[in-house]
Protein backbone atom coordinates (compact mmCIF):
# COMPACT_ATOMS: atom_id res chain seq x y z
CA UNK A 1 0.00 0.00 0.00
CA UNK A 2 1.23 3.50 -0.81
CA UNK A 3 1.12 5.79 2.23
CA UNK A 4 -0.05 9.41 2.22
CA UNK A 5 3.06 11.57 2.17
CA UNK A 6 4.68 13.84 -0.37
CA UNK A 7 7.16 11.23 -1.59
CA UNK A 8 4.46 8.65 -2.07
CA UNK A 9 2.44 10.98 -4.30
CA UNK A 10 5.30 10.66 -6.77
CA UNK A 11 4.89 6.87 -6.70
CA UNK A 12 1.46 7.30 -8.28
CA UNK A 13 2.98 9.67 -10.83
CA UNK A 14 5.68 7.14 -11.77
CA UNK A 15 3.12 4.36 -11.92
CA UNK A 16 1.17 6.45 -14.43
CA UNK A 17 4.31 6.98 -16.51
CA UNK A 18 5.06 3.24 -16.44
CA UNK A 19 1.52 2.31 -17.46
CA UNK A 20 1.94 4.29 -20.68
CA UNK A 21 4.60 1.79 -21.86
CA UNK A 22 6.30 4.56 -23.86
CA UNK A 23 3.20 5.17 -25.97
CA UNK A 24 1.27 8.39 -26.43
CA UNK A 25 -2.17 8.45 -24.77
CA UNK A 26 -4.02 8.40 -28.11
CA UNK A 27 -2.79 4.82 -28.67
CA UNK A 28 -3.83 3.46 -25.26
CA UNK A 29 -7.11 1.78 -24.35
CA UNK A 30 -9.74 3.81 -22.54
CA UNK A 31 -9.48 1.50 -19.52
CA UNK A 32 -5.74 2.12 -19.26
CA UNK A 33 -6.21 5.88 -19.68
CA UNK A 34 -8.81 5.85 -16.89
CA UNK A 35 -6.37 3.96 -14.64
CA UNK A 36 -3.61 6.48 -15.39
CA UNK A 37 -5.94 9.40 -14.67
CA UNK A 38 -7.08 7.76 -11.43
CA UNK A 39 -3.45 7.36 -10.31
CA UNK A 40 -2.66 10.99 -11.10
CA UNK A 41 -5.78 12.18 -9.29
CA UNK A 42 -4.72 10.12 -6.27
CA UNK A 43 -1.29 11.75 -6.39
CA UNK A 44 -2.98 15.16 -6.46
CA UNK A 45 -5.08 14.28 -3.42
CA UNK A 46 -1.89 13.38 -1.53
CA UNK A 47 0.18 16.36 -2.67
CA UNK A 48 -0.97 18.81 -5.32
CA UNK A 49 1.88 19.49 -7.78
CA UNK A 50 1.76 21.53 -10.96
CA UNK A 51 3.34 18.88 -13.15
CA UNK A 52 0.70 16.31 -12.14
CA UNK A 53 -1.91 18.64 -13.63
CA UNK A 54 0.22 19.27 -16.71
CA UNK A 55 0.56 15.50 -17.22
CA UNK A 56 -3.22 15.13 -16.78
CA UNK A 57 -3.79 17.89 -19.33
CA UNK A 58 -1.54 16.07 -21.80
CA UNK A 59 -3.35 12.75 -21.25
CA UNK A 60 -6.78 14.34 -21.58
CA UNK A 61 -5.82 16.37 -24.64
CA UNK A 62 -4.13 13.55 -26.53
CA UNK A 63 -6.73 10.88 -25.70
CA UNK A 64 -10.07 12.59 -25.15
CA UNK A 65 -9.87 15.84 -27.10
CA UNK A 66 -8.24 14.33 -30.17
CA UNK A 67 -10.93 11.62 -30.21
CA UNK A 68 -13.72 14.18 -29.66
CA UNK A 69 -14.66 12.60 -26.33
CA UNK A 70 -15.85 14.52 -23.28
CA UNK A 71 -13.94 14.52 -20.02
CA UNK A 72 -14.38 16.61 -16.88
CA UNK A 73 -12.37 18.49 -15.84
CA UNK A 74 -11.16 19.33 -19.35
CA UNK A 75 -7.56 19.46 -20.44
CA UNK A 76 -7.82 23.27 -20.49
CA UNK A 77 -8.87 23.29 -16.82
CA UNK A 78 -5.99 20.96 -15.90
CA UNK A 79 -3.55 23.11 -17.85
CA UNK A 80 -4.80 26.27 -16.14
CA UNK A 81 -4.42 24.58 -12.74
CA UNK A 82 -0.82 23.62 -13.63
CA UNK A 83 -0.05 27.25 -14.46
CA UNK A 84 -1.92 28.51 -11.39
CA UNK A 85 0.30 26.25 -9.26
CA UNK A 86 3.37 27.76 -10.92
CA UNK A 87 4.60 25.15 -13.37
CA UNK A 88 7.84 26.28 -14.93
CA UNK A 89 9.75 25.48 -18.10
CA UNK A 90 12.13 23.15 -16.24
CA UNK A 91 9.23 21.01 -15.02
CA UNK A 92 7.70 20.92 -18.50
CA UNK A 93 11.08 19.98 -20.02
CA UNK A 94 11.51 17.28 -17.38
CA UNK A 95 8.10 15.83 -18.18
CA UNK A 96 8.93 15.83 -21.89
CA UNK A 97 12.17 13.96 -21.13
CA UNK A 98 10.42 11.43 -18.91
CA UNK A 99 7.77 10.74 -21.55
CA UNK A 100 10.29 10.85 -24.39
CA UNK A 101 8.18 13.09 -26.60
CA UNK A 102 7.07 16.59 -27.43
CA UNK A 103 3.86 17.37 -25.61
CA UNK A 104 1.13 18.76 -27.86
CA UNK A 105 0.27 21.33 -25.20
CA UNK A 106 3.12 23.66 -26.17
CA UNK A 107 1.79 27.15 -26.65
CA UNK A 108 -1.72 26.32 -25.43
CA UNK A 109 -1.42 28.84 -22.58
Amino acid sequence: MIENDRNEADAYFWLSVALMHGKRPFLLTIDLVKEIINNLETAIMIYDKSYYHYFLAYIKYDFYTKKYLKVVPTYEEELKKAYDLGINTDEISGLKKILGRKLDLDGEF
